[in-house]
């Protein structure tokens, strides 16, 4: 099975899940730097966490290495792809969920807005307990 990164990068939060097929979760990890962080020069300290959220599944998930990254959220631009190819070496998908939802013919919806609601998306799915 993939090993793959699914991070939401929010205006302040960026939450990160690293999951190897559809069973195994390795880690999941939120942390207070969002899009606004990058944009206002603390580039480093986010680049910092995601690399601390990759080593510590490395060394205590089991994680031997990454096959693809997915992201989503208002953060979600070309600068921020760049910063994840370097620091992930694997191909960096904007992943828009509404693809993978089927809708009724005659329902329209704006398909660049897909990114931005993978979230509320993720939680509408979720099956109550």
């Amino acid at each position: 099975p993939k090993t793959v990164l699914l991070m939401n990068v929010g205006a302040k939060t960026t939450n990160l899940i690293i999951a190897k097929g559809p069973d195994t979760l390795i880690l999941s990890r939120d942390f207070n730097l969002g899009a606004k962080a990058l944009t206002e020069g603390h580039e480093t300290e986010w680049s910092a966490e995601v690399r601390d959220s990759l080593g510590y599944a490395r060394s205590h998930g089991g994680m031997r290495a990454l096959d693809d990254v997915y992201v989503t959220g208002g953060g979600s631009d070309r600068n921020l792809k760049l910063l994840l190819s370097q620091m992930a070496g694997v191909p960096i998908v904007f992943w828009n969920p509404l693809e993978h939802i089927l809708r009724s013919p005659g329902l329209s919806v704006d398909e660049a807005s897909g990114p931005l609601l993978a979230v509320a998306i993720g939680l509408a799915l979720r099956k109550p307990t």
